[in-house]
């Protein structure tokens, strides 16, 4: 393959760009985090009977107010909360600029607009972001966090969004069952892939499938570091952003246990809303992702309960083996096949409801554990469901930890997810014989364990 020195250019600067945009942000720890740009300096305040802060720089204003155990009873936060579900049911209860988040488990209310000087008083920008989060303290007492960014401009409030999606509470917000919010009324829109807002110039699928068709194929190191920061940019589907939850259950030693878990409705792609490419990746780039977002990778048992619970169910398309099907031109060609038939049901099923069938996945497996390929971890995959259910591909790993080929597809778990109405990860019930079998059906070790639920991922990566 002959060097073309403007196109590797082209994805050095893209590379630096975003690894420099990365680097002007900081995490701060207020007894929740946060995430802001290097510039927001914290300011002296001396708080009475919450945690207070400020953060200033030139064109912005954050402060925070977290309150709790102080006054009103948890009815008072209840009632916030069910004012929340109710809008979120109901967006014609919204105001101009209000939206329902999801933050970390609870609902938010975030709105947008001018400074009301009645509210905030005389202040130095005129545009105002919030976010209220209302939940139970403790003792029987009314909480809240609530956190608003006075700006300068409308070219600021990417940046000020950004800030308040990244908002992670801890310790003084305790998780409880609302982390299931939209359980049984067909939302999906419970959780969050913690990803930035996509760029306005961002990469359209095939613009991208362009950029990285004369690359060398997986795992090039330029490939595999270009397709990472797309999608740690931000550069993914407004829809691929808004899991999906799924649930299902277990009998264990006579025990009856159920497990809910969120899931991306599709898997990982790269693009617009519209214009989309579905990218296979090694287990080693798609473990780095899952690592950088909290999320993991599925088993075999969660693929079959994700594809029972999915609302479209695409038919596998098998493509000719050869040579070729570990380049590009040969993925393209598979995801213009799948997003045919994604069309023709896209009236009944928009696109952000669960699809399923025409990928394999890339799994985490207690298989990942033998026969090694010259040192490598091999890939495990299994899917390609039938209308049916019955898989085209068994668990399999004949190939080598730096095989890709168009078939194989990434499914995000998030790792958070709750067994018998207490919070806990994918990694510690994978690795508890007394739960494993929740999310695993393999008997390679007691209790349908997966030891080392993850891709090892060298260091540095």
């Amino acid at each position: 393959m002959s060097a073309n020195p403007a196109l590797f250019f082209l994805i050095s600067s893209l590379l630096t760009l975003i690894a420099h945009a990365e680097e002007q942000w900081k995490v701060i720890d207020e007894g929740f985090l946060l995430t802001v740009p290097l510039d927001w300096q914290k300011q002296p305040v001396q708080p009475i009977d919450s945690n207070a802060g400020i953060y200033k720089s030139e064109r912005t204003d954050l402060e925070f107010d977290e309150y709790f155990e102080f006054g009103g009873s948890t009815k008072h936060s209840q009632k916030a909360i069910d004012d929340l579900k109710k809008k979120e049911a109901n967006p014609n209860l919204l105001k101009p600029n209000e939206e329902v988040w999801h933050v970390r488990g609870r609902l938010a209310d975030f709105w947008n607009g001018n400074v009301d000087p009645k509210i905030y008083g005389q202040r130095r920008f005129s545009n105002v972001a919030s976010l209220f989060i209302p939940y139970k303290g403790h003792k029987g007492q009314a909480a809240y966090l609530n956190s608003y960014i006075l700006y300068k401009s409308e070219e600021d409030l990417p940046t000020v969004r950004r800030v308040l999606e990244s908002v992670e509470p801890k310790g003084t917000m305790p998780y409880n069952t609302e982390w299931l919010t939209g359980a049984g009324t067909g939302s999906s829109q419970a959780q969050m892939l913690k990803l930035p807002l996509r760029a306005t110039n961002a990469l359209a699928g095939q613009e991208f499938v362009k950029l990285i068709t004369p690359l060398p194929a997986p795992p090039d190191t330029q490939r595999e570091s270009l397709i990472y920061a797309q999608i740690i940019g931000g550069n993914v589907p407004d829809w691929m952003r808004k899991l999906v939850l799924i649930t299902t259950n277990a009998v264990i030693n006579g025990t009856n246990h159920t497990v809910s878990y969120y899931v991306t409705p599709d898997y990982l792609c790269i693009g617009s809303d519209k214009d989309y490419f579905l990218e296979p990746m090694t287990p080693v780039l798609a473990q780095r992702i899952a690592n950088r977002l909290d999320c993991s990778l599925p088993t075999r048992k969660m693929v079959k309960d994700i594809w029972a619970q999915a609302q479209v169910k695409l038919t596998p398309t098998n493509l000719p083996p050869s040579a070729a099907m570990i380049t590009v031109p040969v993925f393209n060609k598979h995801n213009s096949l799948v997003w045919t038939q994604r069309q023709a049901c896209l009236d009944a099923h928009p696109l952000g409801a669960l699809v399923a069938g025409h990928k394999k996945d890339v799994v985490i497996s207690a298989l990942m554990l033998t026969n090694f390929h010259k040192s490598h971890t091999p890939v495990v995959i299994y899917g390609w469901q039938q209308t049916n259910g019955e898989a085209i591909q068994p668990i399999y790993n004949g190939h080598a930890g730096t095989w890709a080929d168009y078939s194989h597809g990434i499914r995000l778990v998030q790792q958070t997810i709750m067994v018998d109405g207490a919070l806990t990860t994918v990694s510690a019930v994978l690795t508890n014989a007394a739960l494993a079998a929740l999310l695993s059906d393999e008997t390679n070790f007691p209790g349908n364990v997966v030891p080392r639920p993850y891709y090892a991922v060298p260091s540095g990566n």
